[in-house]
This record gives structure tokens, sequence and C-alpha cells, in this order.
């Protein structure tokens, strides 16, 4: 589908949304010549393929740029001095060159990347380099590009597929008024250090590849941020040690994704306003408890245990359901409701048993 040429006749346009389902577009180059075309360019819904203008960066008072997902960077990105929005772009099908350019950006307030699988993956700048080379390399320009946007108030960067986040671990963030940081594709080896100065940050979703209260002290970075109401927290391995929680003083919904759920221990005081606990793990993988402490979160209203499901092992596990899978099923609601019997607040027990496809394996 083209949009029409005639669109370019419309002289006063601000804004073009357009929206979609399994269907091609491709945007007139005319567009881009349309003089208060000032606000908002928005793409939603399921486009398979999405063609835009080259001379989408000569529109230097854009302010928002929206599109449904895993679309490369144009060349020229950075001449888009007026964006405050920008949504949906992929990092697997953009050039190294145009991520940093992102750090030209300075207007920017929200930003949302995707990292999934693609049909093709292209890196323009060897064909040589293999995925996580590539990957590596992608991380580090748009680490850069994230220490020049000192206006960010939302960071998403999810996806289908897992990066490394060795590169942003080490990031000097000059966003301290973040409010979201959302980042479900990227695992890092540790919480960084960085997000503890982020004193505004709301809502943050996390992937580590363990968590530390002694050695690094992860849960203490976390838990002292005074404004922090969501967390969505998962950690790729079994942890080593206890998961000692004290502090998160205004949470109110905590999702735990960890097949070590009961090495998680709350402190007497932790979480004081927290409402929902989620606990996400993989059935052949827990450890058959509860976490320790969960009468100490005094305003708890709900605990919910979610079944997940790694994508690799999807097929081979298809097939041992029936009655192993009851069993365990069976298994997680008696862990639970004596738990939840045993809290002072009473609060409602969910189970979802269904496949849930949340998760990957690194």
């Amino acid at each position: 589908m083209v949009l029409p040429s005639q669109i370019q006749r419309l002289q006063h346009l601000e804004t073009l949304e357009f929206s979609g389902w399994l269907i091609d577009l491709s945007i007139p180059s005319g567009i881009v010549d349309l003089p208060r075309l000032s606000q908002t360019l928005e793409f939603s819904g399921w486009l398979i393929d999405l063609s835009i203008p080259s001379g989408i960066v000569d529109l230097p008072r854009l302010s928002h740029l929206i599109v449904p997902h895993n679309l490369g960077l144009p060349d020229g990105i950075g001449k888009l001095s007026s964006l405050c929005t920008l949504v949906g772009f992929g990092l697997l099908e953009s050039s190294s060159e145009n991520i940093r350019a992102l750090g030209a950006l300075t207007n920017l307030v929200d930003l949302d990347l995707t990292c999934s699988e693609g049909i093709s993956f292209q890196e323009k700048e060897s064909s040589e380099e293999t995925s996580s080379e590539c990957m590596l390399t992608k991380t580090c320009a748009l680490s850069s590009a994230l220490e020049k946007l000192s206006r960010l108030k939302q960071i998403q960067i999810w996806g289908a597929k897992y990066c490394r986040g060795d590169t942003l671990s080490s990031l000097s963030p000059p966003f301290h008024r973040l409010e979201r940081l959302e980042i479900s594709c990227v695992a890092f080896p540790r919480v960084p250090k960085w997000i503890g100065s982020l004193r505004d940050l709301r809502k943050l979703t996390l992937v580590v590849d363990e968590i530390s209260n002694s050695s690094w002290k992860d849960v203490a970075i976390i838990g002292m941020l005074p404004s922090l109401v969501f967390l969505n927290l998962q950690i790729t391995g079994v942890p080593a040690e206890r998961i000692v929680i004290t502090g998160f003083p205004v949470l109110k919904r905590f999702i735990f994704d960890c097949d070590g759920i009961s090495r998680l221990s709350f402190e007497a005081g932790a979480m004081p306003n927290l409402w929902v606990l989620e606990l996400q793990f993989h059935p052949g993988q827990w450890d058959q408890a509860a976490p320790a402490g969960l009468e100490h979160l005094r305003s708890l209203e709900e605990i919910t245990a979610t079944k997940v499901q790694y994508f690799s092992s999807l097929m081979r596990e298809s097939c041992t359901r029936g009655e192993e899978a009851e069993k365990a099923n069976v298994l997680i609601r008696v862990v639970f409701q004596e738990a939840v019997g045993a809290h002072p607040t009473s609060p409602t027990f969910t189970f979802q048993p269904k496949r849930w496809l949340g998760r990957l394996s690194t």
C-alpha cells in the first residue's frame, strides 16, 4: 500500500498518524516537503514492511517519530534535532554509526528501541563480524549515545533476543531525571551501579546474571531508590547466596523472575507499601519452596505464581506435560497456599499454570 501522493498537498498538516494490520506501507517522498509537519509522524499496528523516505531526516522541527517495530534508523538521524520521542527502531537493523548518532538528539525525552531476531541481519561495517561481535559494537555505540542525552525520562529496550550489557554497565548517565527504565533484552552481569543515581526512577525492568548482598550489594543499589514503585527483576541463573530484601520504601509491585525463589528473603520493614508480588519460575528447576519472610510484607494484597518456559525447550518439554505437569501444579499450589494462609493480611493467591513465553535463555 502506498499513501496517496496527494497527501503532500496538505500544506498545513502538522501531524500524520497511520494504523494498519499486516500490510506493506510505502510513504511518498514528497511528505518531507510539508512545511508544517512539526509534531508527530506515527505508524502503528502490525506492518509487514514499512518504507519511509530517506528525506525524513530533513524535518528538523519534527517532535515525535514512532514506527511499529524493527525498522533501521535512517542515515542522518542526528539531524532531527527537535525530536522528543523516538519509538520502534531496531538495534539489529541499524548501523552502529546511526545508533551513535542518536547522541545528537539532545532534546530526546522518550527512547524506545527493539532488539528482535529479524529475517535479515545486516551489519554495514563488516560482513565478517559474528552476531555477538555486531551486538557488542552496537551496544558500545548505544552507550556512547546515551551519555549525551541528559533530558531522557524514559528508556525502553525490548525484544526477543538477548544481548550482553557489559558495555552499558559502565555507563556514566547524564539523565538524572529518568523516570522509566525498562531493559528486558539486555543481560547485565550485575545491577549497574549507575542505576543508584536515578533518584526519580519510578519503573525498572532489569535482567542480570547474578545478584549479591555482600560483594556488589546489588539489592541495596535498587532498594535505596526513593521513587521506585514498580520493579521487574530477572536473574538468569540460580543465586549462590540468599537475597536479603531491605528498603524499597514506596514499591507497590514486585515481579521476580528466578528459579531459585526460595533464596529470596524479606526482612522486617522491607517493602512496606508492596501490594502485589509476582513470582515467575520454571517448574522443572524450581527449588520447591516459597520465599522467606513473606509475613513482613504488611501491605501485601496479592501473590501470583507463574510458570515460565524457555523458548529453546518449548517443543521438547511440550511432550512431557500430562501427569508430571499436574504434579508440579499441585505442589506449587500447596506450597504457596500454605504461605498465604500464614500471612497476617491474608492476601489472595493466583496460580498461572499456562505456558508463558516471556523468558528466554541466554
